[in-house]
């Protein structure tokens, strides 16, 4: 079994990651940085990020993104949003071969957000 104390240790992967201990969570930086032209296709996106969920034995695998908005993101600050890749895991661990299946749905989300998302790093010069 794998235990979390032992993941930033394993995790090599591209990704940033964020242990957090106490609540038996990875908190991943997804490298897609997005954005919209328009408040609906905005709004799709965000949908695309919440919807996405995945899970195995004993960890379950969700995304999210700055809940600021169109309006904040785009017009405001003239910056693409980002998508963060949550697992939850439970508190006994994670066999060898969950724990790579976990880390190749970090992966596979990962690669579908930069697929599916705009890339909107129009402000970036």
């Amino acid at each position: 079994m794998i235990q979390i104390k032992d993941f930033d240790k394993l995790l090599k992967i591209d990704l940033d990651c964020n242990v957090d201990y106490d609540d038996n969570r990875l908190d991943f930086y997804g490298s897609s940085y997005w954005g919209a032209d328009s408040k609906e296709d905005y709004e799709a996106s965000e949908q695309k990020i919440n919807d996405y969920k995945a899970s195995g034995e004993g960890w379950e695998l969700y995304c999210w993104c700055d809940v600021s908005g169109y309006d904040y993101w785009m017009i405001q600050q003239e910056e693409s949003n980002y998508v963060s890749i949550t697992v939850t895991l439970n508190e006994a661990g994670l066999p060898e071969e969950e724990f790579a299946k976990m880390l190749g749905a970090v992966c596979k989300a990962d690669d579908y957000f930069k697929s599916e998302l705009e890339d909107f790093d129009k402000w970036n010069y």
